[in-house]
């Protein structure tokens, strides 16, 4: 995001929670506040870890009355691992989504 001149990434440390701009949310816990564009930031909650542990672009609806969407999302492979290969484009789920922001204001 830095290399993208988003200035605001400054903050973010690494890890996926980082991802997610409280400041700027457009998705939270399966409400709608504004609709998302590509480059907007999604972030996955995991209850296994108790926080949010992945994260990735939205890249526009795959089928947006199935609530589906695609992402371009590192750190995956062709299985949906969150400690994949390498960077994917895949569909996920609005319902399965803990949170989406933007980041280019």
């Amino acid at each position: 995001m830095l290399k993208g001149g988003i200035t605001k990434a400054v903050d973010i440390n690494g890890m996926a929670a980082s991802c997610q701009r409280k400041e700027a949310l457009l998705f939270y816990k399966g409400r709608w506040l504004a609709g998302p564009l590509p480059a907007d930031v999604f972030c996955l909650y995991y209850k296994s870890l108790g926080r949010i542990g992945h994260t990735g672009f939205f890249d526009g609806w795959a089928n947006k009355s199935m609530g589906t969407f695609y992402s371009v999302e590192g750190n995956t492979n062709d299985g949906g691992n969150r400690e994949g290969d390498g960077v994917y484009r895949r569909i996920r789920s609005v319902a399965a989504t803990h949170s989406i922001s933007r980041w280019v204001i």
